[in-house]
């Protein structure tokens, strides 16, 4: 199987939302995910900050079966993506014995939405990296 994910925030038709809480789905194949024991993210943030974040067992959501095959879905804090911008993000599913089953990479965009459309716009919407302050704000309201 090829590398596949889905990134959802329950926001349909609209960009990611910047620090909103962000469930990350990854497929693989049926006998790995029956093996997987912990879950293991390395976030480069669009700030160029680094941070790796791990979900147990009982704090990720295994779905042996759907239209797409099976999956393992993860919920990444929204504090652990509080920039407008870019995110390269490295997924590693690992046994019980510590081994790594699966790598996926993959990129996603954060954005701020647009007003009357997310009620998170009011608190700010996410921060911008310092050198993009505003920026997103001014191509928003034009």
């Amino acid at each position: 199987m090829g590398e596949m994910m889905f990134v959802l925030q329950g926001l349909r038709n609209n960009t990611l939302v910047a620090g909103k809480s962000t469930a990350i789905r990854l497929f693989t194949d049926p006998t790995p995910l029956a093996a997987v024991d912990r879950v293991e993210a390395t976030i480069l943030g669009a700030d160029g900050s680094q941070v790796v974040h791990s979900w147990s067992k009982t704090e990720f959501v295994a779905v042996p079966k759907s239209s797409l095959g099976p999956s393992v879905v993860v919920r990444v804090p929204g504090s652990l993506l509080p920039w407008v911008g870019n995110y390269d993000l490295q997924a590693k599913l690992f046994d019980g014995a510590g081994a790594v089953w699966r790598t996926i990479p993959f990129r996603i965009k954060f954005a701020c939405c647009r007003p009357r459309t997310c009620a998170s716009w009011s608190r700010g919407c996410g921060r911008e990296p310092p050198q993009n302050r505003g920026s997103s704000r001014r191509r928003v309201s034009r």
